[in-house]
């Protein structure tokens, strides 16, 4: 009688796990489309380079081969502060492109008129 109960309640069971099951697949089917379409998508964008930049000079005793380009900056100063940054540091980051004086060195950061700014390992 318990094998007979357990057999009934198998074949009711059992077209509820196959509807169930085959909308599960269409879901995870979904999913899977999806998720390779925003892989997709992410690979196929070229970075964007931001390394415009103009120089200004502040002043008449700093020499045009004190500045260098953005790429191989050693330190980053505004021509609006007083002091300069490593590059990546955050003060750095807010500065405007237009703004943006780079030095090769931290001498030439400070003889043309800079003092260290505050950023880790810079003091």
């Amino acid at each position: 009688m318990c094998v007979r109960i357990i057999q009934d309640l198998g074949l009711k069971i059992k077209p509820v796990w196959i509807r169930l099951w085959d909308k599960l697949f269409i879901v995870g089917i979904i999913v899977l489309v999806g998720l390779s379409s925003f892989a997709i998508g992410r690979l196929s964008v070229v970075s964007i380079s931001h390394d415009e930049f103009s120089v200004v000079y502040p002043s008449q005793s700093v020499k045009e081969e004190d500045f260098i380009n953005a790429g191989s900056a050693g330190y980053v100063a505004s021509k609006t502060g007083s002091t300069y940054f490593f590059p990546w540091c955050g003060t750095a980051m807010n500065i405007k492109p237009e703004n943006k004086l780079y030095f090769l060195t931290k001498e030439l950061a400070e003889n043309a008129g800079y003092k260290a700014g505050n950023c880790n390992g810079l003091r």
